[in-house]
């Protein structure tokens, strides 16, 4: 894991810690008590060298609104948005916290190749447990931390 990913590891976990606290903020305010399904699954965060970063949390995503870079290389290497693959168990293409925060990035700054986006580790919010990039997340950002 090389400087950039370290600083972007810390920051993933800094973000799953925010929220965390939003959601649990949110449903306290209603006299609710958060439930599993309430927390995204996973907050993942990326960068290109030393910019902005950006986050990602698992959530469904349009495919009208992902970069056709983006698009290309997930229906080209995996299938369809939002079916499964061989390569991951429960991870659907495109659902994953690590293509919607290089999706933000994409839509953002100007960049060649999904080779130039760095990740950190992913973190569940609910419980802060480092979740390690699924089959799908690691057959299409080589620089994802595994």
């Amino acid at each position: 894991m090389n400087r950039l990913q370290k600083i972007l590891t810390r920051e993933a976990k800094h973000k799953a810690e925010l929220v965390a606290v939003r959601v649990r903020k949110f449903f306290l305010g209603q006299g609710k008590t958060p439930d599993i399904k309430d927390y995204p699954s996973v907050v993942a965060v990326c960068a290109k060298m030393e910019y902005r970063t950006y986050t990602g949390e698992t959530a469904t995503i349009d495919r009208y609104e992902i970069n056709p870079m983006l698009l290309g290389e997930l229906e080209w290497k995996l299938g369809p948005i939002g079916t499964k693959t061989i390569y991951a168990d429960n991870s659907y293409v495109g659902y994953c916290a690590e293509p919607n925060a290089a999706n933000k990035l994409l839509r953002r700054e100007r960049i060649h190749s999904l080779d130039d986006i760095y990740f950190g580790k992913a973190y569940r919010p609910r419980t802060g447990v480092v979740i390690p990039p699924c089959g799908n997340c690691q057959k299409i950002f080589n620089n994802v931390v595994r």
